[in-house]
């Protein structure tokens, strides 16, 4: 009989010591076993560069630490490190005057009908290859992407899910445990969840419908032959609170698929260093893209999975080793 295997990943590292230093934290205690890195380029003030950051994850992999690591590709947050998209622009940008220099657009009220898919794949080849050769003979485990924006319009899905193939790496489900077959439960008492209150405060309400047809997405991902967990568990972000978080593990117990259980994480104890208290978390170092008020969220998913045990019956794995575990049966055509 088929069991449940699952990983648990931590997005957006590569950006700032804040995130990073949580992050690290966790693949120590045992709590993450895969990284999900930006490479995208940032101004950064006083911290270290991508090369620094994507080595420190290398060194504990020498010492011995269990976790995979993987792209976070993104379009919304800083600027391309291709000169030419930097300089000249395409679909994905904007230009900022005083840079002098062209930046990804805003998740907020972002223009999909807009974007060339030619533009995306172009990005998306660029970030690949700056990650692969940053980590040398360490292969990507997988593709992510920062704020989903290719998994609620599924004209983005398209080019990226074509690159993901040409490189043969996985990618994040397209589908939610929600469709999954697991147990939905409204924790937080509020009218939506998470993901819906963070489409509604990113202002995408007109891409609900879009959003929801994860059906397309899967065929698209079929057609390609590329490879996904069964779903992505995101209830988790925007409500770190032990309860949900053990009761999600409970459903997740019982069923016989794999899931990706997303977390966003920030080292409170690094704040502390800066002399900030709790209410200052917007006040730490930050870029467009990466929202500082969600930054006292972060340390609270932080304190909520530092503290829980997972059950033993759960198996955890990597994205590359889950295609080799479920090859004669592709677990995406499960509860869809």
């Amino acid at each position: 009989m088929r069991t449940s295997k699952y990983i648990l990943t931590a997005d957006d590292y590569g950006a700032i010591d804040y995130i990073d230093q949580g992050i690290i934290k966790a693949i120590k205690a045992g709590k993450i076993n895969s990284v999900a890195c930006f490479t995208t380029r940032f101004d950064r003030e006083n911290e270290a560069e991508l090369p620094e950051r994507i080595q420190k994850l290398l060194d504990l992999k020498k010492e011995g630490y269990e976790f995979s690591i993987g792209l976070h590709f993104c379009i919304t947050s800083g600027f391309s490190n291709d000169v030419d998209t930097m300089l000249y622009g395409n679909s994905l940008t904007k230009y900022n005057a005083g840079k002098k220099r062209h930046e990804f657009k805003s998740a907020i009220n972002y223009r999909f009908n807009l974007v060339e898919e030619a533009h995306i794949e172009k990005e998306l080849r660029s970030q690949i290859k700056i990650l692969q050769d940053l980590l040398g003979e360490e292969p990507i485990d997988s593709i992510s992407n920062h704020h989903g924006l290719v998994y609620i319009n599924t004209n983005l899905f398209k080019p990226y899910s074509r690159v993901a193939a040409e490189f043969h790496i996985p990618v994040r489900a397209p589908i939610t445990w929600r469709k999954a077959g697991l147990k939905v439960s409204n924790w937080d008492r509020k009218m939506f969840n998470a993901t819906i209150r963070e489409g509604i405060k990113l202002k995408m309400l007109d891409q609900l419908r879009n959003a929801l047809d994860s059906k397309s997405r899967i065929k698209i991902a079929q057609n390609l032959n590329l490879f996904h967990p069964t779903c992505l568990v995101d209830e988790f972000y925007g409500q770190p609170f032990k309860p949900n978080l053990l009761q999600l593990f409970e459903s997740f117990n019982d069923a016989t698929f794999s899931a990706e259980f997303m977390f966003h994480l920030a080292d409170a104890e690094y704040r502390s260093q800066k002399g900030l208290n709790e209410d200052q978390t917007a006040d730490m170092h930050s870029f467009d893209g990466i929202d500082s008020g969600y930054f006292r969220w972060r340390e609270m998913e932080f304190n909520t999975l530092m503290n829980t045990d997972f059950p033993e019956k759960l198996q955890k794995t990597t994205f590359r080793n889950l295609v080799a575990l479920d090859k004669e049966k592709p677990i995406w055509l499960i509860n869809v």
